[in-house]
């Protein structure tokens, strides 16, 4: 096992259950604690929930953000009273907001890890595509939302350029990254 270098990409596509929670533990045993993990996902199960917390509470994981899609709350309650009782007491941010992306930002021991893909973080199909890359000095990131419209942000040298509208995955990627 190895995480990517700086400037490589990695492309992935899975041929069996796969998640995108399962790069968490992957780079806490390549790279370490976990300082800051922003999540933006569609769907999240209990089991997820309960993986995350303990990641946490075993000190892996420092903070948690998660962007996750508004329509949760009427799909899934139970899934939403564990995930907000979980973070009560701990660092971690709740967003609903409209969303459907699937985005990882990573930062550990001063690494900055982004994965992208198809997969939410609940139960996947067995084939699924996920891009998993490592940040470096320079950062310019072109971010392209298409929905039921288009949507852009754009990174030069770690500055946000954004449209009007500021979706959900433009405010999880300007926390990301202001202060890198």
């Amino acid at each position: 096992g190895q995480l990517p270098a700086p400037g490589e990409i990695v492309f992935l596509w899975t041929c069996n259950s796969f998640n995108a929670f399962t790069f968490i533990p992957y780079v806490i045993k390549y790279s370490g604690m976990i300082e800051e993990l922003c999540i933006s996902t569609y769907s999240i199960n209990t089991r997820i929930v309960e993986s995350l917390t303990k990641w946490y509470d075993k000190g892996n994981v420092r903070s948690i953000l998660l962007y996750v899609s508004e329509s949760l709350r009427f799909r899934m309650p139970a899934v939403v009273d564990l995930l907000e009782a979980k973070a009560r007491d701990r660092e971690i941010s709740i967003v609903y907001a409209w969303n459907h992306s699937k985005v990882q930002l990573i930062k550990s021991n001063g690494n900055y890890f982004v994965v992208e893909g198809s997969g939410n973080f609940s139960e996947n199909a067995a084939n699924e595509q996920y891009i998993f890359f490592t940040l470096h000095d320079t950062l310019h990131i072109l971010f392209i939302n298409m929905g039921w419209g288009l949507g852009l942000s754009i990174f030069i040298n770690g500055e946000l350029y954004y449209g009007k509208s500021g979706n959900s995955t433009t405010q999880l990627l300007t926390h990301f990254f202001q202060n890198f």
